[in-house]
């Protein structure tokens, strides 16, 4: 599952690589639609969705894999993101998320984390 694809680039060329069960989930209404358009005009069937990644509308062990670039510093609520990534995928199963700032330190990625858990309004 790719966690807010856009256009779908990634997800159309995993489904052109094998027979992939494949979802994406998308707060952009505009994205979901170019998605699934493009899926279409490529002949590949991707699961592609409205919604939030901090509620995602999928059942508990979903997933194998789930993969998010560039778009994880955007999330208004990414602790709830984690979350869900985590409630979605299979045992055993993995979570790719690749777009921190290349400047942030191990150390001060999981003070902010660790911040945010103790957090409670």
């Amino acid at each position: 599952m790719e966690v807010a694809p856009g256009p779908g680039y990634l997800s159309l060329e995993l489904a052109k690589l094998g027979n992939y069960t494949l979802a994406g989930l998308d707060i952009s209404k505009t994205f979901v639609e170019i998605a699934r358009k493009n899926a279409e005009e490529a002949g590949v069937e991707i699961d592609f969705r409205l919604g939030d990644a901090a509620a995602m509308p999928f059942p508990d062990e979903t997933f194998d894999l789930i993969i998010c670039r560039l778009s994880f510093k955007n999330f208004s609520q990414p602790i709830a993101a984690l979350n869900e990534m985590n409630r979605v995928l299979k045992p055993g199963g993995e979570a790719v998320i690749f777009d921190l700032r290349g400047d942030v330190t191990t150390e001060a990625m999981n003070r902010h984390v660790e911040e945010e858990l103790a957090y409670t309004p």
